[in-house]
């Protein structure tokens, strides 16, 4: 999203974390029924990713759009972990 977003890209930006939300509850929340590891629901994931990709991207376009992808997961895991950790020392 851009550095000021539209009301329509924040609401945009809110319906997908909504949606993720409800979506992770349900793969995480009833792993019982298709395993009950990790591996497991990263499994679902990967299957998921390669589904949604085959389903919206035109073969050979699927390279180019998964290394985005995975660079914005990357960016997105490392904000969460930089928002989480404690600031030690002094200044």
């Amino acid at each position: 999203m851009s550095t000021n977003p539209t009301p329509e890209e924040y609401a945009a930006v809110e319906r997908h974390n909504q949606l993720a939300r409800e979506i992770i509850t349900q793969i995480t929340g009833q792993r019982t029924g298709f395993g009950s590891s990790p591996a497991d629901v990263l499994m679902l994931c990967e299957s998921i990713l390669v589904g949604v990709t085959l389903e919206c991207f035109q073969a050979g376009t699927d390279v180019q759009v998964l290394e985005i992808l995975l660079a914005r997961v990357k960016e997105r895991l490392a904000g969460v972990r930089l928002k989480n950790m404690e600031v030690q020392g002094r200044g």
